[in-house]
């Protein structure tokens, strides 16, 4: 075979793994349909926990700038506003964050074939051949699909249904220049997040960054969305940004330029391998289902999946019961949380206006919440204590 593995996708997931299997002497293609430097629909925000495991991304290279505090609002704009003196999120440009990934993988050994979509797969009992447009085709033990919430891997594998779920946002990154960010969201930058906007079941953000601003209205379950709301999120959107102004968050004749769209999975898949295929990122569905955040699932899946299949290869173990391990070791990471966010996203449909008051009278609990949607803290070690928080403020509050 030309190659050990080959991966499709060179967002953080497929150059995560690239990266982690060609320094271990794996020979390793990474493939993706863009020519880079490309752009990615994306929030551009990284959760801090992020850096513990990938420590070489915190460098201005890869990284924007931090933002060290934020506001939550209801959807009656009442608010909840905390602070830290560590930052709760790093934010990026994906153009650049994603070029970076992809030089160090190449740093590390990994082969870079640029602008060639892959179309299918076919995989046999010696090995895996993909084939793409213009002719191409490669050959390998093992193939990674890291091709996105769409993913062609995917889908010819059968391991993605039909009518799988996803999510839909309208986001535009605007440039004010470092001064106006400073003056709008402070040296501190924060965040700000609409819980629930205009009653849509999701919400909308706003990611400063060092000279520039995201802004975003995403939905979780766009099938459900179009059926009960009937609402044009291009119409939220421009609703947003009006609220944003009137709020002094943003320059009175800001427009909102020329809007993008894209789609998130909201639920990881059933199952995430077969015979010498492994899918991570969002082509797995991994992604947290409450906020939509997925670079850190995806980098982490990227690694998991690089550190088995060095196992596999080397151990010529490339078969369906051996690369199963991949999926319980994602559960064991980060499943259970990615699970509890899952119940969590139900909120979304539901009237919290009540539970958002107990929140916003609970400087604790609310930094509790601030720790867990930011990523710095994982849902299933501090749920015991949350629950029991919030029981706490109910019971002061049925008292009163």
């Amino acid at each position: 075979m030309p190659y050990d593995v080959a991966i499709v996708g060179a967002g953080p997931a497929g150059s995560t793994a690239a990266k982690f299997l060609a320094e271990k002497g794996i020979k390793t293609v990474l493939i993706d349909k863009s020519k880079f430097p490309r752009d990615k629909p994306c929030g551009g925000g990284l959760t801090a926990s992020i850096f513990k495991t990938f420590n070489y991304i915190n460098t201005e290279e890869f990284i924007d700038s931090f933002c060290y505090g934020g506001v939550v609002w209801s959807k009656s704009l009442n608010s909840i506003r905390i602070t830290s003196t560590k930052p709760v999120i790093g934010t990026v440009l994906r153009k650049q964050f994603d070029q970076k990934l992809v030089e160090i993988a190449q740093e590390n050994g990994a082969e870079f074939v640029e602008n060639k979509k892959i179309t299918h797969i076919k995989i046999k009992k010696d090995g895996v051949r993909l084939f793409g447009d213009a002719g191409f085709s490669v050959s390998s033990e093992v193939v990674l699909g890291a091709d996105g919430v769409w993913s062609t891997i995917a889908k010819n594998t059968g391991l993605r249904p039909n009518d799988s779920s996803f999510g839909i946002c309208l986001y535009n990154e605007i440039i004010l220049g470092e001064e106006a960010i400073e003056r709008y969201f402070s040296k501190e930058r924060f965040v700000h997040l609409h819980l629930k906007f205009e009653g849509i079941p999701g919400y909308g953000w706003v990611f400063p960054k060092k000279e520039s601003v995201n802004l975003g209205v995403g939905v979780i379950d766009a099938v459900i969305f179009k059926k009960k709301y009937m609402i044009d999120l291009k119409v939220v959107f421009t609703k947003y940004l009006w609220t944003l102004k009137k709020a002094g968050l943003l320059p009175q004749d800001l427009s909102l330029g020329v809007v993008k769209g894209g789609a998130l999975p909201s639920h990881p898949l059933r199952k995430m391998y077969t015979n010498r295929v492994l899918l991570c990122g969002d082509a797995a569905g991994l992604i947290n289902p409450l906020t939509g955040e997925g670079i850190d699932y995806a980098m982490n899946s990227g690694k998991i999946a690089a550190d088995l299949v060095v196992e596999a290869v080397q151990n010529e173990e490339t078969n369906e019961k051996f690369l199963s391990k991949y999926q319980t070791r994602i559960h064991h990471q980060f499943g259970k949380d990615i699970n509890l966010f899952l119940r969590g996203s139900k909120q979304w449909y539901k009237g919290n206006e009540k539970f958002f008051s107990l929140i916003q009278n609970d400087k604790e609990m609310a930094e509790m919440f601030l720790q867990i949607i930011t990523g710095n803290e994982c849902i299933s070690t501090i749920k015991w204590k949350l629950l029991r928080r919030f029981l706490s403020q109910r019971l002061k509050e049925f008292f009163k």
